[in-house]
Order: structure tokens, then sequence, then C-alpha cells
């Protein structure tokens, strides 16, 4: 039984879309491609009716999918990641490399980014 983190997580997403925030959530289960569909599920329309409320999806609902990855809906659209344009410093602070694994790091970067020096 589930303790209702993905229910908690549905309302807020709900919530912050109706007050014209942007959302971006890392679904990486594919629970919530769906959100902007109204629910089919039966049990929940008379709550809904119970609350004056009609079933709806969330307006303005986007989905990507990271390249390479399979499509979870038809309109959903591929992004992909250049990582050889993010910073360096920026890579470092997302691996949250400890100061011996970031030295290491960079001195990998630094000996890639060197010009091959020419024979002679």
């Amino acid at each position: 039984m589930g303790s209702g983190k993905s229910n908690t997580a549905q309302v807020i997403i709900e919530e912050c879309s109706q007050k014209n925030y942007s959302i971006v959530v890392l679904d990486v289960e594919g629970e919530y491609t769906d959100m902007d569909l109204p629910t089919t599920e039966k049990n929940l329309f008379p709550k809904l009716e119970k609350l004056k409320l009609k079933p709806t999806g969330i307006k303005n609902f986007k989905v990507f999918y990271p390249s390479n990855s399979d499509k979870p809906r038809k309109d959903a659209k591929e992004f992909d990641i250049n990582f050889g344009k993010v910073d360096p410093y920026i890579i470092s602070e997302m691996a949250n490399l400890s100061e011996p694994q970031e030295g290491l790091f960079f001195k990998i970067i630094d000996k890639l980014q060197q010009k091959p020096e020419k024979k002679q």
C-alpha cells in the first residue's frame, strides 16, 4: 500500500499550474505524462460532483523525453543535452564531486582541451 506520495505530487502540480506557475517534473516512471487529460477513473466522479468540480486536465501541458529513449506519447517532444557545451563547473556541481574528484576531473578536462603537438 502506498503512502500517497504520487497523489500528493500530482495535487501540488495541479495547484501550482492553476496559479500559473511553470512546473518541470522529471518523471522517470511515466506516471504524470497524461495530466492534461481529464480523469477516467469512475470512482472519482462522485467525489468531484460532491465538490462541484468536473474532471479536467492541466492546460498548456507539454511532455518532453530524452533522445535515445521511448517516446511516452505521440505529441511528446524529444530533447538532448550537448554536454560538450556545458560548463565543466556545472557538471562538477551536478555530479557533486568531492574535492579530490573535482581536481582530477578538471585535470582531465584540461588535458582533453589541449591541442595536440605537431610532430616534426
